[in-house]
């Protein structure tokens, strides 16, 4: 019998009462974690591809969408499977004035493969998979342009995060496929799908907050700022927030 971590009632109920806009907020220390990547690997792509075109799996509610084409001017495109979570997106997009007739709502094993992006962002969504992954790890590098980027992360719920999540949050633990949190799980994908790997470690720093255990607070614009973002500089499988890679298609 196909063991299902997630079913689509559950995402439905995630994206409930939400305030607009939602965006990537470099005041907040998870935030800033994923920006600092994004600056390093991903800032100069448009001076060697032309309008670079990026598709984010499982984008709801945009603020990843829409920090890369206002800060990048990539041409956006997002896919969300649940009806709430697609309608959320587009109305955070129409606020910045982002076409939103690129974000489609649609299950990711039904989606045409034939069309290719030149970066493909996948934050918080294959771990969500066991039975299927391989099928859906065969679509995220089929979905990558010749010389195209990956983005692929996911939250590390292994060593000090699992215990929490233990006594915390149980019913987490159970939505989540922690055999692949682990970095062998990025190299042997990077190597049977051929890209070459140019980040992969943990990020995100010591953050108990990123289980919910506490509201996540914004830096002080103060001096305070570099010391509270040092804390993302300390990482480690034992208790990091993250675990991410980005890769090249050969």
């Amino acid at each position: 019998m196909k063991k299902e971590l997630t079913n689509k009632k559950m995402w439905e109920s995630k994206w409930g009462n939400y305030e607009l806009p939602i965006i990537l907020d470099p005041g907040i220390r998870s935030h800033h974690s994923f920006i600092e990547i994004f600056e390093k690997y991903l800032s100069n792509i448009s001076t060697h591809i032309k309008n670079p075109k990026l598709l984010e799996i499982g984008c709801s509610p945009g603020r990843f969408l829409i920090h890369f084409h206002e800060k990048y001017k990539f041409q956006v495109h997002g896919i969300e499977y649940a009806e709430n979570g697609y309608e959320l997106t587009k109305e955070n997009l129409k606020i910045f004035n982002i076409d939103t007739t690129k974000i489609y709502q649609s299950d990711i094993f039904k989606i045409d493969t034939l069309t290719k992006y030149d970066i493909l962002f996948s934050a918080g969504f294959v771990e969500h998979f066991d039975d299927n992954l391989d099928e859906l790890l065969s679509i995220h590098a089929d979905l990558v342009n010749q010389g195209g980027y990956l983005f692929l992360s996911f939250p590390n719920f292994r060593y000090l995060n699992f215990i929490l999540s233990y006594f915390f949050r149980y019913d987490m633990i159970a939505m989540h496929n922690l055999k692949i949190m682990n970095k062998k799980f990025f190299m042997s994908f990077a190597e049977k799908f051929g890209f070459e790997i140019l980040f992969l470690d943990y990020f995100g720093g010591i953050h108990p907050g990123g289980l919910k255990l506490f509201k996540e607070k914004k830096a002080h614009k103060t001096n305070g700022t570099k010391k509270e973002f040092f804390l993302n500089k300390i990482n480690s499988k034992y208790f990091s927030h993250y675990l991410g890679s980005v890769m090249r298609k050969k």
